[in-house]
Formats: C-alpha cells, sequence, structure tokens
C-alpha cells in the first residue's frame, strides 16, 4: 500500500517531474532535489511520514533528531565555508 503511495506522491510532485526531466542534471540541481525530497516528501505530512509513524514508535523522535543533524550540518558547513567537494582542474 505505502510504495504505491510513495510512487504516486514522487509522480505528482513538481519538483521531481523536472528533476527527472533533466538530461544531465548539475550537481546544485542533485543537491536541491535530495533536500526537497527529505524536507518536503520523507519528513512532511503525508504517506511516508504515516509509513514511518506505523513502523517506528519512536519516529516523532527520531524525525527531529533527522532535522536538528541537517541544521548542524549547515550551520558547521557555514562557518567554516569549505565546499562539499572538491572538483578535480
Amino acid at each position: 500500500m505505502y510504495a504505491v503511495g510513495f510512487a504516486s506522491v514522487l509522480k505528482e510532485d513538481t519538483t521531481y517531474k523536472e528533476f527527472v526531466s533533466e538530461k544531465a542534471p548539475s550537481e546544485e540541481s542533485q543537491k536541491a532535489f535530495i533536500k526537497h525530497l527529505a524536507r518536503k516528501i520523507i519528513l512532511g505530512a503525508g504517506v511516508i511520514n504515516d509509513y514511518f509513524e506505523e513502523q517506528n514508535i519512536r519516529w516523532a523522535e527520531d524525525k527531529d533528531i533527522i532535522k536538528k543533524h541537517g541544521r548542524q550540518k549547515r550551520l558547521s558547513r557555514s562557518l567554516t565555508e569549505k565546499p562539499l567537494c572538491r572538483k578535480s582542474l
């Protein structure tokens, strides 16, 4: 039931449609899509959140930890101003 629900949610998502239509998505485009997927689709209210809540009695706590970890990573990156990855010249 949930696999079908997840697929239908993803297929309806405008950001997903735009991402899969790109022939060669840039690194920034890929990062933006993953961020959207995590924040809006997985951690947001909906089918996936409902599934995790049913399967894991601690999902509310886990979700808060994931969100907190993401904020800490962004903060540490902005403080050090190091790129996420190095591109070869």
